[in-house]
């Protein structure tokens, strides 16, 4: 589980999240919920890259997932 803190009134606004492998294809979008986290125990160990949006801007970041 990750948990995610995301820019500010995030919660009054949706806030999408897409993930990624390093070979660009997309393995995760969803529609991210006020628990601020996200299961991604299904994903194999590696490299991603996360990106959040919403109404405030985006935000991408590299993740590891052991």
């Amino acid at each position: 589980i990750y948990e995610y803190h995301f820019f500010e009134n995030y919660e009054t606004h949706e806030t999408n999240l897409s993930l990624y492998d390093l070979q660009g294809r997309q393995v995760m979008n969803q529609r991210l919920d006020m628990r601020n986290q996200i299961f991604l125990g299904d994903l194999s160990e590696g490299i991603y890259v996360l990106n959040l949006s919403n109404d405030f801007g985006n935000q991408t970041m590299k993740i590891k997932i052991n």
